[in-house]
């Protein structure tokens, strides 16, 4: 009995888990808000990550800080 209340248990977090995975937002800053030259400047990382010509690191560090910028002002 304790065994299976405890696999029961664990699916309903399990399954939880999902839940809020699936409906989270996607990320923390709403994109769609960004100037053009926001999505300019992102546009043209991604196209040098895909390329090869930056790191995912460099690419990374390169996106939080145009959402840095974006934060301060």
């Amino acid at each position: 009995m304790g065994i299976l209340l405890f696999v029961v248990l664990g699916i309903i977090v399990i399954l939880i888990l999902i839940y809020f995975k699936k409906h989270s937002p996607a990320n923390k800053i709403d994109r769609e808000a960004w100037d053009d030259n926001e999505r300019m400047a992102i546009k043209i990382l991604k196209q040098r990550l895909d390329t090869g010509d930056i790191t995912q690191q460099e690419y990374d560090d390169k996106l939080k800080e145009i959402e840095n910028k974006r934060n301060k002002s």
